[in-house]
């Protein structure tokens, strides 16, 4: 491994990262009982809560040193438009 490729990453930032991964396993938990429930509207409400704490946990890991995985495309670049709404709906 580069010595170049070790991060120093404090706690607070660690606790963070693992309580949106606790909230967004919580989400899609929530989302398929409501889709067993047969409340589909519901279920999109909470996988979009889903989505939108997948992605800023995404930036909060690029912010603090991930490499961006090969091939990787920022929304606003990206040629599929729906990748263009989702960064959209994340500053709404």
């Amino acid at each position: 491994m580069n010595p170049d490729d070790i991060l120093q990453i404090n706690r607070e930032s660690l606790t963070r990262w693992a309580d949106s991964c606790i909230h967004m396993n919580h989400l899609g938990t929530l989302a398929n009982r409501a889709m067993s429930d047969g409340d589909v509207a519901r279920a999109e409400e909470l996988v979009e809560r889903a989505r939108k704490g997948a992605w800023l946990l995404l930036n909060d890991l690029f912010a603090s040193g991930a490499q961006k995985p090969l091939g990787y495309a920022e929304p606003e670049s990206a040629p599929n438009s729906s990748l263009k709404r989702t960064n959209q709906s994340l500053r709404d």
